[in-house]
Order: structure tokens, then sequence, then C-alpha cells
């Protein structure tokens, strides 16, 4: 197993330009990165990355995706207090801590800690992408999009906020009627996310990180046994939405 030093994810940052102030979007896929220094458990693991990028962020702000897919797929119920994050473990460890604040919607939310959570994060849109969402927030915040481990060419759900905004014939709105419940109380529907058209449709998000990479927004540094990735979100839908006007 290979290890890396706190020391080593906190000038990672730096390099990738995380400043005390940021407000960032964070991907994550702790498992590609290998093991911190020091005989940690699960949880002190988990805190010991927290702690070092809110360090990083001191007068910032971060934000994690928070999925709940078994909503879309299996029509579970959601609950806003109690209902977990399916991504990565550390998405659910920030969704748990006492300072997170989670956005409402049963399939796309989000959670973030910091100065800017209410504004990521509250009074939103009951669409998952488009105006007055978190990813439209993430842009007015001048926020930033960090790959924690993730691969930028599969975890990109900002792709998603673009394909609406723009426009795309290969997604739709769908509305979801399952209930949503929050201080166990059901909050009226519905809700809706822009899906993909199953069947005849290839899709994959492997083009984009290409073409981020070619435009040199993409910036990456080596951790552990993998990468951490960061682009700016401003950026990342201005080239997004130039590529699908050329070639949907």
């Amino acid at each position: 197993m290979h290890f890396f030093k706190p020391s080593d994810l906190s000038e990672a940052l730096s390099n990738l330009g995380i400043t005390n102030n940021d407000t960032i979007l964070i991907h994550s896929d702790l498992s590609t990165l290998g093991l911190m220094e020091g005989k940690l458990n699960h949880k002190e693991y988990l805190q010991a990355i927290l702690k070092l990028v809110l360090g990083k962020i001191s007068e910032g702000t971060l934000m994690v995706p928070t999925f709940s897919y078994a909503y879309a797929r299996h029509k579970t119920p959601f609950h806003y207090e109690t209902s977990p994050s399916e991504l990565d473990i550390f998405s659910e460890f920030v969704r748990l801590q006492k300072s997170s604040f989670r956005s409402l919607h049963p399939l796309f939310s989000f959670s973030a800690i910091g100065e800017k959570k209410n504004f990521l994060c509250n009074n939103l849109s009951k669409s998952a992408f488009g105006y007055n969402t978190p990813f439209h927030r993430l842009c007015e915040a001048g926020g930033k999009i960090v790959f924690l481990g993730a691969n930028p060419g599969s975890a990109m759900t900002f792709i998603h906020h673009i394909e609406q905004l723009v426009g795309v014939s290969y997604f739709y709105h769908k509305a979801f009627l399952t209930p949503v419940y929050q201080n166990k109380k059901l909050i009226e529907g519905p809700f809706f996310a822009f899906v993909r058209h199953l069947g005849k449709v290839e899709y994959q998000h492997a083009p984009f990180r290409e073409e981020l990479e070619n435009a040199q927004l993409l910036k990456k540094q080596k951790l552990g046994m993998g990468y951490i990735y960061c682009c700016e979100a401003k950026n990342v839908l201005d080239l997004g939405a130039s590529l699908i006007n050329k070639d949907p």
C-alpha cells in the first residue's frame, strides 16, 4: 500500500492554486490515493483529509455532492436529514458534520461547509441543473472543481449543468414524484432532473476531459498512488458550451 504525508496533500492543493478564500466543489475517490502516514483508523483518516482541506480554504467554502441514486433507481423516498450520500465515503463524512448544510434535492443534493454554504445550498430551484442550483451558484461564487482522486473523465457532473443550459437533444427533463421529507414533513414536488434518453445514446465524459487538458484548463498534481485535478467552474462552463454548440 502506498502512503502519503499530510504535507503532500497540502502542497498539492497549493500547487493547484487553491487559496484560503476559495469556494471549491470536491469530487472524491480516496481509494485511488492510498493511505495517509500514521496509524489512522477510518474516521481519523477522513477527519485528517477534511481538516487539511478546510485549513487550506480557511475563509472559503467546501462543497461535496451527496447524491441519492436510490431515489430515482428504486423509488426510495428521500429523507433530507438521513438519506446518505451514495458517492465516495468522504462526501458522506462531510454531510454528517455538524457545520455542514445540505441542499434540498432528492437525487442531486450537495453539502457545504464554510462562509458560502447557505449561498450554495439554500433557496434553490427544484431542478438539479440550470439556473439557481448549486452548479449555478458555484459559478456565481467564482468557484473551482477539484477531483480528489476521482477521474475528471467520469466524475464531471457539472457537464450536465452545461447540457441543460445549452439544451441538448439527448437529454430530457424528468419529473420525480417519489416522496421527499424534511423535518418529517412531506415536501411538495415534483423535483426535476435533466436525464439521458436510454437506449441508443452512447455517452461518456472522457473527450471533454481531453479538451480541458488541451486548453490547459485542467491542472494536475500527483498524490500518493493517484492524482488531484483542479479547474475553474466558469472556464469549464464556457468551454463546454462552446464545444456542445459546435458538435452536440
